[in-house]
């Protein structure tokens, strides 16, 4: 399996030969996305916009889109930028997919399915589709569409950590403890996305009441990410798990968690 990271060190070398790339920058920040750091993304999402001059007309609509989107939170001008992609390059699944994030981000997930479709007919070999389908699936909870769809990805090989961290939910809502087992070997196959499974199952222990396993496995899921240069992933951890410890009225443990994920963000 090939993790996220995998093209980090050669969009980082297109930025090292030349500086004004902007799609170079672009990428870099999508490398960094799934691994959790929003961080490291947005300061690269931003140095494409300030280099979006450099690149073509359509590229400029992309990383204008991707810089409301996901750095100023700026969903109707992320929108307008989008619905200009797909009026002017209705064959390219990159506006559709991200007018169905912005959809997703303000609750109307049926328009974000819609949206998914359209780039999955145009482009069906292209992952954004599926992962993003699943999502708002999820969320929906159509969960009979949610499993022929990421299987359908892991036929065309667009094996996904979205797509599995699907089927772990699914295993989760079925009380499937071999599906989530099969799952968490898939995470832990891969050191940089070890972290999430591990850190899912925390929250599974934690849902079943078992409060000390659930903690040794946060503290296992951080361990993980620092280990990956994902240190903005284990402060996401830290914080997910000051909330469990609220919702249990732990609050001297959820005070300790906040801090821990402050510190290491």
């Amino acid at each position: 399996e090939i993790g996220p990271e995998a093209g980090l060190p050669y969009h980082q070398r297109a930025i090292e030969l030349d500086p004004n790339f902007a799609m170079a920058y672009f990428a870099t920040a999508i490398d960094y996305e799934p691994l959790g750091e929003m961080g490291r993304a947005s300061e690269y999402w931003r140095k494409a916009f300030e280099l979006r001059e450099h690149a073509s007309e359509r590229e400029k609509l992309h990383i204008t889109a991707a810089y409301y989107n996901n750095v100023t939170g700026e969903l109707d001008k992320a929108a307008q930028a989008y619905q200009l992609m797909v009026d002017n390059y209705p064959r390219r699944p990159g506006g559709y997919d991200g007018l169905g994030n912005v959809y997703a981000k303000l609750g109307k997930y049926e328009k974000a399915v819609e949206e998914a479709r359209q780039s999955h007919q145009i482009a069906p070999d292209n992952l954004s589709p599926y992962v993003d389908g699943a999502n708002y699936l999820l969320a929906l909870q159509h969960f009979d569409q949610v499993r022929p769809l990421v299987q359908e990805a892991a036929a065309r090989k667009l094996n996904n950590l979205i797509g599995h961290n699907a089927l772990y939910g699914l295993g989760f809502l079925a009380s499937d403890s071999t599906a989530m087992a099969v799952q968490q070997q898939w995470f832990a196959s891969i050191p940089a996305l070890e972290n999430f499974g591990l850190s899912m199952d925390s929250d599974t222990e934690a849902y079943s009441g078992h409060l000390g396993k659930a903690r040794e496995l946060t503290n296992r899921a951080v361990d993980s990410a620092i280990k990956a240069d994902s240190k903005e992933g284990g402060a996401i951890w830290w914080e997910n798990a000051a909330l469990r410890e609220a919702a249990y009225g732990n609050l001297a443990e959820a005070r300790q968690a906040a801090a821990e994920g402050l510190n290491l963000d």
